[in-house]
C-alpha cells in the first residue's frame, strides 16, 4: 500500500530463486473525502484493516477489500453513487459483482509452474 496506489505480486512455492514482480494500480482515496461522514465507508475501511482501494467508476466511488481477489476481480467490492441529491450520510453501498468465469484458471495453474508468466490486468 502507498499514498497513490496498492502493489500485486504472485510468488509461486516452485519459484525458487525468481525475483516477485511486483505491479502497480492507482488507488484515488481523496475520493472518500465527501463521504467520510458515511458509517458504511468507515466500517468497510475498518473491516479491510487498510487494505483497500479507491476508484471512480462513473458516477460512483468503488472502495475495493485487497484481500480477497486479484486485480480487477475483488470479492467485496462497493459502490456509493455520488448523484441523486442524498448527503453523505444517506448514500448506501451496492455491492458489486466480481467476474466469476473460470477462464483466468489455464492461467493461474501455467504462473503455478512458470515464474515467467505475466499474471497481472
Amino acid at each position: 500500500m502507498t499514498d497513490a496506489g496498492y502493489y500485486e505480486g504472485f510468488y509461486s512455492l516452485f519459484d525458487g530463486q525468481a525475483p516477485l514482480k511486483l505491479y502497480h494500480y492507482p488507488s484515488d482515496t481523496s475520493l472518500l473525502e465527501s463521504l467520510n461522514s458515511n458509517w458504511s465507508v468507515n466500517r468497510l475501511i475498518w473491516f479491510t484493516h487498510g487494505f483497500y482501494a479507491v476508484n471512480q467508476q462513473d458516477s460512483s466511488v468503488v472502495v475495493s477489500d485487497l484481500r480477497m481477489g486479484v486485480e480487477p476481480n475483488y470479492i467485496f467490492r462497493f459502490g456509493f453513487e455520488l448523484e441523486g441529491g442524498l448527503t453523505p450520510d444517506q448514500i448506501k453501498p451496492n455491492q458489486l459483482q466480481p467476474d466469476r468465469s473460470l477462464a483466468g484458471l489455464p492461467l493461474i495453474w501455467d504462473r503455478i509452474w512458470n515464474p515467467e508468466i505475466e499474471f497481472h490486468r
